[in-house]
Order: structure tokens, then C-alpha cells, then sequence
């Protein structure tokens, strides 16, 4: 399922343990030396500055490329230019599995993440052009991104495929609603709470199975994703922006529950990530925090900025204070 040589990623598991192992004073240095001569993974895997540089160069080498392929394909209809996304799709995936993979042994070197970009976005394209001529319906565009994005992501692993699916599915969603009754439309952002809440549940319950161990990078993204879109879902900001500003609305049903949660939530996800030593959710807590005091100021603006800059300043001290004193008293291994 996944491309790449699944040997070589359990050697990568073992010597990332073999440091964290080494780093908690569990093994010595001698040690996490004879594990890593004990199991290569010669995968090419480059710092992020090469990896962004490489990337960027195999983005120029397949545009011109493309545009080669196009001056003598000449795609002049809609259906000539499906065929010449499908053309360009092909030969990105036999270049990246039989050359970039199987040959070169790139993994996450930035040629391998563009190819699969390409990929996924050459077939989209041409999958969109084809809808086009036969049923031009948003609907079908948002499913079609969604249905090509999930194998290319668990195929390669990838953390940008991964979110990029995510995304598209709170799209189709939205459309979906978009096409009903006006009436049933305010249920959007329960929906939305829905489908991020089971797949954060997924994610997180897939992280512990073991034979899911290579695509443990990109459930992680998807949890982080789940989490996210689970606050911004049920902000007031949002629902405000669904119910009144998008669909013209006279007032926000269930205000009272959606100005609950957007101040409740944040809370709760600080809470469980001092509880459970979770970095994620102290970051994404704190950031649901800052939302949703922006949220209010949007609506009710009680203070000058400098006043409610410089209180906000102070909670976040007290909060911080208590967070440290916490940690203190409850220390645990890996978490800082």
C-alpha cells in the first residue's frame, strides 16, 4: 500500500528510538552507533532547506515539461485537455514510483513530495474537465478532489495530501448543505463538529495500531486537522458567517450554545493537554484561546485596544505561571 521500501522505514523507527532512547539516558552513545550500522535505510532524505530547494526546482523542470508536452499535444477543447492532465498524471506516477522511489531512494527529498503533488493535482484537473463537459456541479468537484487525495496521501504518506484531504471534505460538506433546504443549513456547523470529531477518533486510535506505524507522521496531521476544525467549526465567528453573512439569516440559532463553545473549548483542550502532557493541544488550546477573544472583540468591542491587549497579556501570564507550576509538581518524561 505504502511506496516506499517498508524495511527501510522500520530501520528509521528503530534508530528514532535509538536516539530518543539515548537522549533519555536509556543506552549509550556506543550503542545507538551499533544500531544504526545494524539497520540502514539508505533512503536520500535531505535537510528542509534542501528538500524545499530540490522541491522548487522539480516544480520548473515538470512545468517546462508540461509545457513541452503541451505545445505539441495542443489540448485547443476541454476534453483534449483532460486527456493531456491524464497524460501529465501518468508520467509524473511512473516517473516518481519506478525512478524517484524504486532508483533514486528519495523519501521526503522534495522531488518525491512535488511528483506526488503533480500527481494528484494533474489528475484532479483532468477529472474537473471531464465534470465540466458532462455535469458541472461543485458537488462533484469537491468528492472528486477528496476520492484522488486519499490514496495519493496513504500511498506516500504525506503530511501537505494528508490536510489537503481534510480540507476538501469540510468542502464537500459545505456544499452539500449549500444545495438543501436554507432552512437546514444552520446544521452545517454540527456536521462539521461530526466529521472532525470522527476523525480525530480515528486518527488517534490508528496512531496506537502498529501495522499503521508508517503513516504515523501523517495521522498526526490529520489529528492536529481534527482538532482545529473541530473549534472552528463551532466558533461563533463562523456560525455568524454561515447564518447571517452567507445565508441571510435574521439572527444565529442556538447563539447562546455556540457563544459556550467557542470560550469552553479551548479551556477544555488546555486542560486535557496539561492532563495528558500533549503538546498539540496545549498549542492549539492556546491558539483557540487567542480566537476566541478575537471572536468577541469582533462582536463586542467593551475596551480600547491597548487595554485589551495588556489584560490579555495578563491572563496569559497567570495562566503560564500556573502551567509551569503545574509541570513542576507533575513532571513526566518527554514533556516540557
Amino acid at each position: 500500500m505504502i511506496a516506499y521500501n517498508k524495511d527501510w522505514l522500520d530501520a528509521l523507527l528503530i534508530k528514532e528510538n535509538a536516539v530518543r532512547w539515548q537522549t533519555e539516558g536509556l543506552i549509550s552513545d556506543e550503542q545507538v552507533s551499533q544500531i544504526k550500522a545494524q539497520y540502514p535505510s539508505p533512503f536520500y532524505s535531505p535537510n528542509l532547506f534542501v528538500r524545499i530547494g530540490l522541491g522548487l526546482f522539480c516544480f520548473i523542470l515538470l512545468s517546462a515539461g508540461a509545457g513541452l508536452i503541451g505545445i505539441f499535444m495542443e489540448p485547443d477543447s476541454t476534453i483534449a485537455f483532460a486527456f493531456f492532465c491524464l497524460v501529465i498524471c501518468a508520467g509524473s506516477l511512473v516517473l516518481l514510483e519506478k525512478v524517484v522511489i524504486d532508483s533514486l531512494q528519495h523519501r521526503g527529498s522534495g522531488v518525491d513530495d512535488m511528483l506526488a503533488y503533480t500527481v494528484a493535482g494533474a489528475a484532479i484537473s483532468g477529472l474537473w474537465a471531464i465534470i465540466a463537459e458532462v455535469a458541472d456541479t461543485e458537488i462533484l468537484y469537491a468528492f472528486t478532489a477528496l476520492i484522488v487525495l486519499v490514496p495519493v496521501a496513504i500511498r506516500y504518506a504525506d503530511k501537505v495530501l494528508t490536510a489537503a484531504a481534510f480540507v476538501a471534505g469540510f468542502v464537500l460538506i459545505y456544499l452539500i448543505f449549500e444545495n438543501i433546504s436554507p432552512g437546514l443549513f444552520i446544521a452545517l456547523p454540527i456536521t462539521w463538529m461530526v466529521y472532525a470529531a470522527v476523525l480525530y477518533f480515528f486518527a488517534v486510535n490508528s496512531r496506537k495500531n502498529y501495522t499503521l506505524r508508517y503513516w504515523d507522521g501523517a495521522l498526526a496531521t490529520l489529528e492536529m486537522f481534527s482538532i482545529a476544525g473541530f473549534y472552528a467549526a463551532g466558533n461563533y465567528g463562523m456560525v455568524h458567517n454561515i447564518a447571517i453573512t452567507d445565508r441571510y439569516f435574521e439572527y444565529v440559532p442556538l447563539a447562546w450554545f455556540f457563544w459556550i463553545f467557542t470560550f469552553a473549548v479551548p479551556v477544555v483542550y488546555l486542560y486535557f493537554g496539561l492532563r495528558r502532557k500533549s503538546r498539540l493541544l496545549l498549542d492549539l488550546g492556546i491558539a483557540a484561546v487567542a480566537a476566541a477573544l478575537f471572536t468577541y472583540r469582533s462582536f463586542y468591542a467593551v475596551m480600547p485596544p491597548a487595554w485589551a491587549a495588556t489584560i490579555g497579556g495578563g491572563v496569559l501570564f497567570i495562566v503560564a505561571w500556573y502551567a509551569i507550576r503545574y509541570l513542576n509538581a507533575n513532571r513526566a518524561p518527554g514533556f516540557s
